[in-house]
């Protein structure tokens, strides 16, 4: 774009921001002339230049009285800018600072503004930032406009987390108690009427409903404190007055005015009575609040209170000192997740941390991933602490594992920016290396779970759970020492048989004495169907019984399908809004006529064939990236740009089946957060269900391609620390599409990842994983494999068959040690082999075998150890005496050089490998 040259000496600076200027350029020959909005940073990185174009491409195209236009998005002088419509007046807020406004001036203002919010929320525009600030007004007339929609957007509905929250974006007094993400809901149009009901709160009492100097402070009244009613404030205010803004201000946006037509109808009805009468009589507020907009909570929880009592009670437990198990079963759709996400308010107050994963179907060789990323995302969160809480973490975690940190760091790289660098760990076996993984994990779950800071884990879809996940989870909950640590569990209990490790684990936990409390969610009732329906419609429920017990009929009275029918009622006409009755109606005949599948995979295939052939393509394709994907990585995938794909997603998005999921953006792109940006970019599935159905929809070997393309792009733009840490996400994108791989050197380097992956698994003890990516490695070598790739060849199957006998394999381990003595070129390398042969005869109580394979692999180290028993003696007694010739003091052995000889430690190894078989069949060697 060219760069545009202005005189700013003719330019009148107006405002003076944190991030940005604004300056009026006078008209000429009585023109008003135009605003231009500058961005204060030489350089500004990308969000601040997506903010300046979100208001330019949200405000160029609407013609809406109360609006501030934009004109032109320009490079003035070097400098992104925004050319926008000039608006006589000044703010609100120097409006009030200078005059007293009356009730019935406020009143005709508000009427006018709730208008202006009416007409943008029908075109699906939310605020997000309306303040004093942002409104300007023209001498105490009812008219105004609205200025900066930076952070707006063009959503019905936006999902928002504690880290999408930004302070220099957005006025802590005027914020709603959703928008902060610090509770379990979406954020729609009804937030702009939260922060509407704080300009108003203002103008009648002369100060803000919450005031402090501590923006976490107002967070927190925002959520949990009620305003002092306006009528206690000034008893001059009208109490139906007070009452109007006392509804916008409800905690609950279920609580507030579901439109702004509803308000300003309520609005109206207050202006004529005090203008006629000079009083407002009581009347009933909302008759005509009717929504146009036709939304659905997806948070809202009906008929669960029983459920949610206990839940609320656990947690409440568990701040107090306890630890418990929660386990909530019920089929798809029922409602496991909403039940539990609900908690994150309370957890919140409790000062509490609340983490959620969910095991993926599609990655049954990731290594505990669900524990291993929740946790990660904990770290991250930790991370943006302060340096003096980290540096206390640091110390409690240290203190706990000592120096086994190594341990955890392995498989949550990121742990190791609290921690430092800590020692390399003593190679132990199997079991033992086992225990220490999950003591490790205990031990650092009891660390961060602490007074003040009760831990909350939700782990989603446990019916797919491996046998080692299911374990570490056990670790976790056991003893006397996991306090305030609560996991709370779901699965979908007809995936889930009596022989399902989930049962084992439960059976386990009861045998240990740790109680397990369970949850069965069944389908909604009728009457609480009907609730649900009445409140979706904005209606009474004898107004919409009939259509409810038909909902019920096809629905089962399954939440999930219910919203779907509902949505689909909408998507064909059925269900609509009367603006004339101004009520949702609908075709009762046709409702009947219509029809839903109960299988809920069935189902999203339907919707997903809806869609137009290109987001139906999209979404297959996303879906390979895995539950969560940003649009960066997708554009790359397919080849089109980022707003491309945006667009190309636009429909998936606005029926639901896609979310905005800020949260789950990779670090280096959390940058582009929707809420901040104007354009998500990143996004979940709706369920697991959905991915599920997008997925089975695309080719396979369109599947195969997208993965190997998925793999090679991330290859590409991670270092060698990020691909250590991200192995096992990479290499499973590698392994689905392999055999499209056409370079052999590629293929070397996918060998060279199963191989990392296989270690990886195994020093995490989850051997079946290794396993599963070192045979993945081997099948990818070529057929003169020893020949040419000795090194990396050997490396697999030393690890393969490790692994194998890890996991009792012992005839794959002992066909794979055949293989590599074959073609074995090195006396140490040999050594480890004959090491795990003597552990293979001795698991195998071939004791004799064992020692007589001990022996030659002794002679061939040199050592000649007698046969004879007496002779073994003889030998023993001759080393002792050597021995003590030297040692006079247990100081001088503890003083001696370290062990540093190859063979002397070789020996040493074996050694020790034969002492099992020895004394299990009393030789006299084990006197020694």
């Amino acid at each position: 774009m060219d760069t545009v040259k202005v005189d700013f000496s003719a330019l009148v600076c107006i405002h003076e921001g944190i991030k940005s200027m604004i300056f009026h350029e006078p008209g000429v020959g009585g023109e008003r002339g135009r605003i231009i909005k500058f961005l204060r940073n030489d350089h500004p990185g990308a969000r601040e230049l997506e903010r300046l174009v979100n208001e330019f491409t949200l405000t160029r195209d609407i013609d809406i009285p109360g609006v501030r236009k934009a004109y032109e998005y320009q490079v003035i002088n070097s400098r992104p800018a925004l050319l926008l419509e000039y608006i006589e007046g000044e703010t609100l807020g120097q409006s009030m600072t200078r005059h007293r406004w009356s009730q019935n001036e406020i009143l005709a203002l508000a009427i006018y503004l709730a208008g202006v919010f009416q007409k943008l929320h029908l075109r699906k525009i939310i605020h997000h930032n309306l303040s004093d600030t942002n409104i300007i007004v023209h001498d105490k007339e009812p008219v105004a406009t609205i200025i900066d929609f930076a952070i707006s957007t063009r959503e019905e509905v936006i999902h928002v987390r504690g880290e999408d929250f930004d302070l220099s974006e957005i006025s802590a007094e005027y914020i709603s108690p959703e928008q902060t993400g610090r509770i379990n809901r979406s954020v729609d149009y009804r937030t702009d009427l939260y922060s509407f009901g704080v300009v108003l709160y203002k103008m009648l009492a002369g100060k803000l409903p919450f005031e402090s100097a501590s923006a976490s402070e107002l967070i927190h009244f925002h959520l949990a404190k009620t305003p002092v009613p306006l009528e206690q404030v000034n008893p001059e205010i009208s109490p139906v007055l007070s009452d109007i803004v006392m509804k916008l201000l409800a905690k609950n946006p279920e609580d507030r005015y579901q439109s702004a037509y509803g308000l300003k109808t309520d609005l109206e009805c207050a202006l004529d009575q005090l203008n006629r009468r000079g009083e407002i009589k009581p009347f009933a507020l909302g008759t005509k609040d009717f929504s146009a907009i036709f939304q659905i909570s997806h948070e809202k929880l009906y008929g669960r209170e029983a459920e949610c009592a206990m839940l609320i009670q656990a947690v409440e437990e568990v701040a107090e000192g306890a630890g418990e198990v929660f386990l909530i079963s019920g089929n798809a759709g029922v409602g496991k997740s909403t039940l539990v996400d609900s908690l994150q308010e309370i957890v919140t107050e409790k000062g509490g941390y609340f983490i959620r994963g969910n095991v993926d179907i599609y990655r049954p060789n990731t290594p505990y991933h669900a524990v291993i990323e929740t946790f990660s995302e904990l770290i991250d969160q930790f991370l943006t602490l302060s340096v003096e809480r980290v540096d206390e973490l640091k110390i409690r975690i240290l203190q706990a594992l000592g120096d086994q940190g190594r341990v955890l760091i392995d498989v949550m790289p990121r742990l190791e920016l609290i921690l430092g660098p800590q020692p390399a760990l003593v190679e132990l076996g199997p079991v033992e290396s086992q225990f220490r993984f999950y003591q490790a994990f205990q031990r650092f779950v009891q660390t961060i779970s602490q007074p003040g800071h009760p831990l909350i884990l939700f782990i989603d879809n446990l019916q797919d759970a491996d046998v080692s996940t299911l374990e570490l989870l056990k670790t976790l909950v056991i003893g006397p020492e996991s306090q305030y640590f609560l996991l709370i569990g779901a699965y979908r209990d007809k995936e889930v048989s009596s022989s399902h490790p989930l049962m084992a684990m439960i059976e386990s936990l009861n045998r240990l004495k740790t109680v397990v409390k369970t949850i069965h969610l069944e389908n909604l009732s009728r009457e609480t169907l009907s609730r649900m329906v009445a409140d979706v419609l904005k209606n009474r429920s004898e107004s919409t019984e009939r259509l409810s017990d038909l909902i019920y009929e096809k629905t089962g009275g399954n939440p999930f399908f219910a919203i779907q029918f509902l949505h689909r009622l909408h998507e064909q006409g059925i269900l609509y809004f009367d603006p004339d009755a101004g009520q949702w109606t609908w075709d009762i005949e046709r409702v009947r006529r219509a029809d839903i599948t109960d299988n809920a995979a069935i189902l999203m295939t339907q919707e997903i064939e809806k869609l137009p052939k290109k987001t139906q393509q999209l979404l297959s394709q996303a879906s390979c990236i895995g539950n969560h994907f940003d649009l960066e990585t997708l554009s790359e995938i397919v080849g089109k740009s980022v707003n491309d794909v945006l667009r190309g997603l636009n429909e998936a998005i606005e029926k639901g089946l896609i979310l905005p999921a800020p949260e789950k953006c990779p670090q280096d792109a959390r940058q582009h957060n929707h809420r901040r940006t104007g354009k998500p970019h990143c996004f979940e599935f709706l369920h697991d269900r959905v991915r599920q159905a997008a997925y089975s929809l695309a080719p396979r070997k369109s599947c195969k391609m997208i993965h190997l393309k998925l793999g090679q792009l991330l290859l590409e733009k991670k270092s060698k620390d990020q691909v250590e840490q991200t192995v096992f996400s990479l290499v499973d994108h590698f392994n689905e599409g392999f055999q499209y791989l056409q370079d052999e050197q590629e293929t070397l380097k996918v060998a060279e990842l199963n191989l990392m992956a296989g270690r990886q698994a195994k020093r995490s003890s989850t051997f079946g994983s290794a396993i599963w990516y070192l045979s993945m490695g081997i099948g990818m070598l070529p057929s003169d494999r020893w020949d040419r790739y000795y090194d990396l060849t050997l490396n697999l199957y030393m690890e393969s068959m490790e692994a194998e006998y890890f996991s009792a394999n012992f005839e794959r381990a002992q066909l794979l040690s055949s293989e590599i003595l074959t073609h074995m070129r090195d006396l140490p390398s040999r050594i480890r082999i004959y090491e795990l042969k003597i552990l293979f005869y001795t698991s195998q109580n071939q004791n004799e075998q064992a020692i007589n394979l001990g022996y030659e692999v002794l002679s061939l180290l040199g050592v000649d150890l007698p046969p004879e028993p007496q002779a073994v003696l003889n030998y023993t007694q001759a080393m002792r005496d050597q021995i003590s010739g030297k040692i006079e003091r247990m100081d001088d052995l503890m003083n001696l050089p370290v062990m540093e000889n190859v063979d002397q430690l070789a020996t040493m190894r074996i050694l020790m490998c034969m002492t099992a078989p020895a004394y299990q069949g009393n030789s006299s060697l084990l006197r020694m």
